[in-house]
């Protein structure tokens, strides 16, 4: 299980490809025109969104996936994840 999860941690930041960071980038522009955060007056909400980033994927990987897996007991778990250049399944 620890395996999937790190695995799955890290298989956010193999093999970035433009498509990827295209989307990131178009996403992150529309928040940004849409809320406009006071992230330019104060320095320390930078590292706030950059700390809340890692910590979103964090979650995912080390608390979403462990959840998943126990309430997979009464089927098979199969958590497939696009990942850029194919897909990667994990299967239970």
């Amino acid at each position: 299980m620890l395996e999937q999860m790190t695995g799955l941690f890290t298989s956010w930041f193999a093999n970035p490809c433009a498509v990827g960071i295209g989307l990131a980038v178009a996403f992150g522009a529309v928040w940004l025109a849409a809320y406009w955060p006071p992230l330019y007056k104060d320095a320390w909400l930078w590292a706030v969104l950059v700390a809340s980033a890692f910590l979103t994927l964090a979650a995912v990987a080390f608390v979403q996936l462990p959840l998943q897996a126990g309430g997979a007991a009464l089927g098979s778990l199969g958590l497939c994840l696009a990942a850029a250049g194919g897909i990667s399944c994990w299967n239970r």
